[in-house]
């Protein structure tokens, strides 16, 4: 072989060689900075949302002190426990009541829970008073369920129900204009006696009654046993059987009236408003998360506490994605059942298991739907509960122009 050729070869091989070396290097480049951008967007979105949810819990505590502090309700607690107290009801009206209640047991609210004849029995109230209120302002209230709260005097001729058509527009004002599910009244014996929305909890106990267990209960008890005016208790979210299993989470406040405790306050709070902070109203392209990028909370119990972008966004493709890649059938359903994430969808991801442990950083980790992503994650300071916060995007996408740049790269060699 002529020594040109062999030179011309030589030359080649160094330029292919050099070409390469330009290649991988200005790939590598690009990865990481796409990686870094997108670490950073995320962080920015993460803080953005940390911020406005540990803002959220704060607002909530200052409105339930303020409002506990309001003579009005303090008046409107004693008021309630006097003739919640003197109820005195004819034994055949007792009779009638009862009848017509237990048919509501059994056939109205049975057909949205999932109990058996045995635990629907252990729910019937067990004394005249709970009867007659149940009756008059559930199972005989005019107004379908969901819509209790629109009866603000019930047809009985009772003192309770005069003090109930006083307050009743106050409170149910109050609850919506600042996005509470419900407002209690709760007083020192246990006896829930007042709330706006009626469910089955409403006149029953809630230290020896059959939600006494449930986390109204708990959050009922602390707040019941603080010596001291101004603080709150805050309850996770765990299902309640009163709105049908949903997801119920509460806080309370003890109720001072000169130096002495007459009751508890306590405020049901909804997922939909932590879900409209999560999600930024649905507006996830907007904040800057693509088409697959979202902002969500997880518990110390590893469930989600805000919805999946995916069951909101498209639950079809949501399901389809959950079942192809493994996730639990039985999880699957109760997501589809109940639909909704919070409390059903387990997230057990290395950056959700550091995140718990009270670490801050960025990782690519597989998510929930055991698919690769850019996550950013970090533990929030909201009394009285464990959560972490995660902003996370799909790699694919994320990477997408790292994949154009290969593709233009190639073509150019």
């Amino acid at each position: 072989m002529k020594l040109g050729l062999k030179l011309n070869i030589v030359f080649i091989i160094i330029g292919i060689f050099a070409s390469q070396m330009v290649f991988w290097h200005g790939y590598s480049l690009t990865e990481r900075t796409i990686k870094n951008g997108t670490f950073n967007k995320l962080t920015a979105i993460r803080e953005g949302k940390k911020r406005q949810i540990e803002g959220y819990f704060r607002l909530v505590q200052n409105q339930t002190v303020t409002f506990a502090e309001n003579y009005m309700v303090l008046l409107a607690v004693q008021e309630f426990h006097k003739f919640f107290l003197r109820l005195s009801i004819q034994k055949d009206n007792i009779d009638l009541f009862g009848k017509n209640l237990k048919s509501f047991y059994d056939n109205t609210f049975s057909s949205g829970s999932v109990l058996n004849k045995d635990e629907l029995t252990a729910l019937y109230p067990d004394n005249s008073s709970r009867i007659s209120l149940q009756y008059h302002y559930i199972a005989g209230n005019p107004f379908p369920i969901g819509s209790k709260d629109k009866l603000d005097y019930a047809e009985d001729d009772s003192a309770y129900s005069r003090v109930h058509a006083q307050y009743h527009s106050a409170f149910r004002n109050y609850i919506k204009r600042f996005g509470f599910y419900d407002l209690f009244l709760v007083d020192v014996d246990g006896n829930i006696v007042y709330s706006v929305n009626k469910e089955v909890d409403f006149a029953t106990n809630l230290i020896d009654g059959p939600f006494k267990n449930t986390n109204i209960g708990e959050v009922f008890r602390r707040a019941n046993s603080e010596s001291r005016e101004g603080q709150t208790t805050a309850i996770d979210f765990k299902p309640y059987l009163p709105s049908f299993n949903a997801p119920a989470a509460f806080i309370a406040t003890p109720l001072y009236s000169d130096q002495k405790r007459v009751g508890v306050l306590i405020l049901q709070l909804p997922i939909k408003e932590i879900n409209s902070v999560m999600t930024g109203g649905g507006k996830w392209q907007q904040d800057g998360l693509g088409m697959s990028g979202e902002t969500y909370l997880v518990g110390a119990d590893h469930t989600m506490r805000s919805d999946s972008r995916f069951l909101l966004e498209a639950p079809d493709a949501f399901k389809t994605e959950l079942t192809e890649y493994g996730v639990n059938a039985r999880e699957i359903s109760k997501i589809f059942k109940y639909g909704t994430t919070v409390l059903v969808k387990e997230v057990k991801t290395s950056a959700s298991l550091a995140a718990l442990g009270g670490n801050t950083d960025t990782r690519v980790v597989k998510d929930y739907r055991n698919i690769p992503v850019l996550s950013s994650y970090a533990p929030l300071e909201i009394q009285g509960l464990n959560w972490v916060i995660l902003s996370e995007i799909d790699v694919d996408e994320a990477f997408a122009p790292l994949e154009s740049f290969k593709v233009r790269a190639v073509k150019i060699m």
